[in-house]
Protein backbone atom coordinates (compact mmCIF):
# COMPACT_ATOMS: atom_id res chain seq x y z
CA UNK A 1 0.00 0.00 0.00
CA UNK A 2 2.81 2.23 0.80
CA UNK A 3 5.36 1.40 -2.01
CA UNK A 4 3.79 3.90 -4.32
CA UNK A 5 4.14 7.17 -1.83
CA UNK A 6 6.59 9.44 -2.97
CA UNK A 7 8.61 9.39 0.33
CA UNK A 8 8.92 5.83 0.23
CA UNK A 9 10.25 5.88 -3.61
CA UNK A 10 12.79 8.50 -2.58
CA UNK A 11 14.86 9.90 0.51
CA UNK A 12 13.77 13.02 1.65
CA UNK A 13 14.45 15.02 4.42
CA UNK A 14 11.78 15.39 7.64
CA UNK A 15 11.91 18.74 9.46
CA UNK A 16 12.50 18.26 13.53
CA UNK A 17 8.63 19.43 14.49
CA UNK A 18 7.52 17.33 11.72
CA UNK A 19 9.18 14.15 13.09
CA UNK A 20 7.93 14.99 16.35
CA UNK A 21 4.28 15.21 15.34
CA UNK A 22 5.26 11.87 13.18
CA UNK A 23 6.34 10.48 15.95
CA UNK A 24 3.64 11.09 18.93
CA UNK A 25 0.70 9.74 15.88
CA UNK A 26 2.81 6.34 15.43
CA UNK A 27 2.76 6.00 19.27
CA UNK A 28 -0.66 6.99 19.51
CA UNK A 29 -1.23 4.49 16.59
CA UNK A 30 0.13 1.81 18.52
CA UNK A 31 -1.88 2.61 21.61
CA UNK A 32 -4.73 2.57 20.05
CA UNK A 33 -3.87 -0.81 18.17
CA UNK A 34 -3.03 -1.87 21.88
CA UNK A 35 -6.52 -1.05 23.28
CA UNK A 36 -8.53 -2.20 20.29
CA UNK A 37 -7.01 -5.88 20.33
CA UNK A 38 -7.57 -6.13 24.14
CA UNK A 39 -10.90 -5.04 23.56
CA UNK A 40 -12.03 -7.07 20.78
CA UNK A 41 -9.30 -10.23 21.65
CA UNK A 42 -8.39 -10.38 24.84
CA UNK A 43 -4.99 -9.88 23.99
CA UNK A 44 -2.81 -7.77 22.09
CA UNK A 45 -1.13 -7.81 19.30
CA UNK A 46 -3.55 -9.77 17.98
CA UNK A 47 -1.90 -11.41 15.05
CA UNK A 48 -2.88 -14.26 12.65
CA UNK A 49 -0.80 -16.33 10.60
CA UNK A 50 -2.84 -16.61 7.36
CA UNK A 51 0.29 -19.15 5.25
CA UNK A 52 -1.59 -22.28 6.11
CA UNK A 53 -5.06 -20.47 3.85
CA UNK A 54 -3.20 -18.42 1.42
CA UNK A 55 -4.06 -20.58 -1.64
CA UNK A 56 -8.03 -19.66 -0.84
CA UNK A 57 -9.65 -16.56 -2.83
CA UNK A 58 -7.19 -16.87 -5.29
CA UNK A 59 -10.24 -17.75 -8.09
CA UNK A 60 -10.42 -15.13 -10.60
CA UNK A 61 -6.82 -13.12 -9.65
CA UNK A 62 -4.11 -12.93 -12.08
CA UNK A 63 -0.49 -14.15 -11.55
CA UNK A 64 2.29 -12.23 -13.14
CA UNK A 65 4.97 -13.99 -14.83
CA UNK A 66 7.31 -14.15 -12.17
CA UNK A 67 4.84 -15.39 -9.85
CA UNK A 68 3.03 -12.51 -7.39
CA UNK A 69 -0.66 -11.81 -7.33
CA UNK A 70 -2.62 -9.03 -6.31
CA UNK A 71 -4.94 -9.90 -3.76
CA UNK A 72 -7.55 -7.29 -3.08
CA UNK A 73 -7.39 -6.98 1.13
CA UNK A 74 -11.63 -7.16 0.78
CA UNK A 75 -11.15 -10.82 -0.67
CA UNK A 76 -8.81 -11.70 2.87
CA UNK A 77 -11.71 -10.31 4.59
CA UNK A 78 -14.00 -11.74 3.39
CA UNK A 79 -12.11 -15.26 4.10
CA UNK A 80 -11.22 -14.33 7.65
CA UNK A 81 -15.40 -13.10 8.11
CA UNK A 82 -16.40 -16.76 6.77
CA UNK A 83 -13.99 -18.46 8.72
CA UNK A 84 -14.42 -16.72 11.97
CA UNK A 85 -18.26 -16.65 11.46
CA UNK A 86 -18.44 -20.57 10.87
CA UNK A 87 -16.15 -20.49 14.04
CA UNK A 88 -18.42 -18.64 16.07
CA UNK A 89 -15.89 -16.27 17.57
CA UNK A 90 -17.41 -12.80 15.91
CA UNK A 91 -20.75 -13.19 17.55
CA UNK A 92 -18.46 -12.06 20.87
CA UNK A 93 -16.63 -9.11 18.92
CA UNK A 94 -19.88 -8.05 17.51
CA UNK A 95 -21.52 -7.84 20.82
CA UNK A 96 -18.48 -5.74 22.08
CA UNK A 97 -18.59 -3.21 19.23
CA UNK A 98 -22.14 -2.64 19.32
CA UNK A 99 -21.39 -2.34 23.38
CA UNK A 100 -19.39 0.89 22.39
CA UNK A 101 -22.34 2.85 21.39
CA UNK A 102 -23.90 2.52 24.88
CA UNK A 103 -22.81 5.16 27.45
CA UNK A 104 -21.81 2.22 29.20
CA UNK A 105 -19.58 0.11 26.78
CA UNK A 106 -17.61 3.51 26.54
CA UNK A 107 -16.68 3.59 29.79
CA UNK A 108 -15.56 0.11 30.15
CA UNK A 109 -13.18 1.07 27.27
CA UNK A 110 -12.05 4.18 28.96
CA UNK A 111 -10.97 2.41 31.95
CA UNK A 112 -9.38 -0.28 29.51
CA UNK A 113 -7.32 2.36 28.03
CA UNK A 114 -6.22 3.16 31.71
CA UNK A 115 -4.95 -0.37 32.14
CA UNK A 116 -3.29 -0.81 28.52
CA UNK A 117 -1.40 2.25 28.64
CA UNK A 118 -0.39 1.08 31.56
CA UNK A 119 0.92 -2.70 30.83
CA UNK A 120 2.18 -0.30 27.71
CA UNK A 121 4.25 1.84 29.63
CA UNK A 122 5.44 -1.26 31.64
CA UNK A 123 6.80 -3.37 29.33
CA UNK A 124 8.54 -1.19 26.98
CA UNK A 125 6.11 -1.61 24.37
CA UNK A 126 3.81 -3.94 21.98
CA UNK A 127 6.70 -6.33 21.20
CA UNK A 128 5.66 -9.84 22.44
CA UNK A 129 2.62 -11.83 20.86
CA UNK A 130 1.32 -14.92 20.67
CA UNK A 131 0.47 -16.20 16.57
CA UNK A 132 -2.99 -17.38 15.89
CA UNK A 133 -3.66 -19.54 12.44
CA UNK A 134 -6.54 -21.04 11.33
CA UNK A 135 -7.26 -24.84 12.07
CA UNK A 136 -10.12 -25.41 10.23
CA UNK A 137 -13.05 -22.64 11.25
CA UNK A 138 -11.16 -22.26 14.61
CA UNK A 139 -8.11 -20.03 15.38
CA UNK A 140 -5.53 -22.05 17.49
CA UNK A 141 -2.25 -20.28 18.62
CA UNK A 142 0.57 -21.87 17.34
CA UNK A 143 3.53 -19.84 18.69
CA UNK A 144 5.06 -16.69 20.22
CA UNK A 145 6.56 -13.91 18.30
CA UNK A 146 9.16 -11.50 19.51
Amino acid sequence: MFQNFPCIQKPCSISPPRRTALQQLWEMFGKEVFLSDFYLFGISPFVIDLKNIAGEGLEGILVSENGKATLPHHRFEEIISQRLGKGGPLDGWEARIKKLDQADGLKDLIKMKGWTDQIAMASGGFSLSIVYQFDKNRLHPIRLRK
